[in-house]
């Protein structure tokens, strides 16, 4: 999980239009996890919800934030649909 400095880092590099290679190069971290941090952080911006912004991710989709039921013994549930885990990586 990346820190709070590391995260405005990545997307302070991502306005100045840098790659997300040249990015990960520098912050010394994976490509994909600059790319999902970026993502995660237009979502927030559009006003789309998201495990950051919905107060307990456990028990909220990933996706649109709706509250999930949940069944003890069960694995646990990340988003309400398949629609919304779709939407999630597109």
């Amino acid at each position: 999980m990346l820190k709070d400095r590391r995260k405005r880092t990545i997307i302070r590099l991502r306005e100045a239009e840098m790659s997300y290679k040249a990015i990960a190069r520098k912050v010394k971290c994976g490509e994909t996890t600059v790319r999902r941090c970026c993502h995660n952080a237009e979502q927030v911006e559009d006003g789309i919800p998201n495990a950051l912004s919905v107060p307990s991710c456990e028990s909220h989709c990933r996706q649109c934030g709706k509250e999930l039921i949940l069944i003890p013994g069960k694995r646990k549930k990340l988003y309400c649909s398949k629609k919304c885990r779709r939407r999630r990586y597109e």
